[in-house]
């Protein structure tokens, strides 16, 4: 499995509730999550915006061929997200190979079955 830490997407949205009392639970997820044990270090601190506390339903999922992307959006707890990530040559090309694997996979399935 390649590992492509150049390629970065081409658009994230995300846009959460503006409540105290999400900012707290953001807060205190990260607290949770050990993430700011360093941040005397680093000079500041983090919050952590997960879909623990928060509902994720997935609107639109899907490949856009024209310009070799995927694409996700939906409901994320009270608010919205939206990403879309460019598939790289050699991400591409492991999808490619997963997908041969699971298609030798069933045509030996369906050969056993003549």
């Amino acid at each position: 499995m390649v590992v492509d830490n150049t390629t970065k997407p081409s658009a994230l949205s995300i846009q959460i509730e503006d409540s105290i009392a999400s900012l707290e639970e953001m807060r205190k997820k990260a607290e949770e999550d050990c993430q700011n044990e360093d941040a005397e270090e680093r000079g500041y601190k983090l919050m952590t915006l997960s879909e623990e506390h928060n509902s994720l339903n997935p609107s639109e999922y899907y490949f856009d061929d024209t310009n070799n992307e995927i694409h996700f959006n939906g409901e994320f707890g009270k608010g919205f997200y939206y990403i879309s990530i460019p598939l790289s040559d050699e991400v591409l090309i492991d999808i490619l190979q997963h997908a041969i694997k699971k298609m030798n996979k069933l045509k030996l399935a369906m050969e056993s079955l003549k």
